[in-house]
């Protein structure tokens, strides 16, 4: 009989231990990190190492009630979500294909070439900082707090916290700003909606969005103040100048 009572307890105290509960569940206990952000995951700063200083507020917690407000405004989102919407987030998972004041990134990369090396000179650090600052806080997806969330594209598999798209849009949108400061305001807008779109897919909590933002302006403050950065961001708008229109 004791055996038995052992036994009974054992298996009800192991059950209980690995189902998390709401408060403890992570992107460590619910998903694994796909192939690409574990290699940045790993990865050191290789042209500007001062992002290693970067530092973001965590993020509220599963139970919180600013959790709850935000796990409505995506249900909400969901509601009014439209195939207009569905094909703009689908258009814009991968980088290449988003578009900036009506031009896509891969266009960009065809006409403007000093550019695409500002790009180049800034892809591995910024992707290390997002891959990074995710594992730091791992925080779960929003269809794992909420059965009723249902995303309308893959979720991703890494962190939600912050949200990467949100990051590199609005660092795209800044550097576009420089070469092309008239048209400022039509980048940020255009940044704005790829990262709100991550919300209406079901992927990412407005705070997600906020930290990516946040991340961006910090990564930008950083770069601006390196000469080399400097003297290519020099070419490029001097390249667009002379191409005379804007991306």
């Amino acid at each position: 009989m004791k055996l038995l009572i052992t036994i009974v307890i054992a298996m009800c105290f192991n059950s209980c231990s690995t189902v998390p509960t709401k408060s403890d569940l992570k992107f460590s206990n619910t998903q694994s990190w796909d192939k690409y952000f574990l290699v940045y995951r790993n990865e050191k700063f290789k042209t500007f190492a001062e992002l290693e200083h970067i530092t973001l507020p965590p993020p509220p917690s599963n139970t919180s009630a600013q959790t709850d407000e935000e796990l409505l405004v995506l249900l909400t989102y969901q509601k009014n979500r439209t195939l207009v919407d569905i094909n703009f987030i689908n258009n814009s998972i991968e980088f290449q294909t988003q578009v900036f004041n009506k031009l896509l990134l891969s266009d960009l990369i065809l006409k403007f070439k000093e550019t695409h090396l500002i790009f180049q000179m800034i892809h591995n650090d910024m992707s290390v900082l997002i891959a990074k600052q995710k594992e730091t806080f791992d925080r779960v997806r929003p269809e794992y707090l909420s059965h009723k969330i249902r995303p309308s594209i893959n979720t991703p598999a890494h962190p939600s916290y912050p949200s990467g798209h949100a990051s590199m849009s609005y660092i795209y949108a800044e550097i576009f700003s420089m070469i092309d400061p008239e048209n400022k305001e039509i980048y940020l807008k255009s940044a704005y909606r790829i990262s709100v779109g991550r919300e209406i897919a079901g992927v990412h909590y407005p705070s997600d969005t906020e930290a990516g933002k946040a991340l961006a302006d910090q990564f930008t403050a950083i770069i601006i103040k390196n000469n080399d950065f400097l003297q290519q961001l020099n070419k490029a708008k001097i390249e667009f100048k002379k191409i005379n229109q804007t991306f």
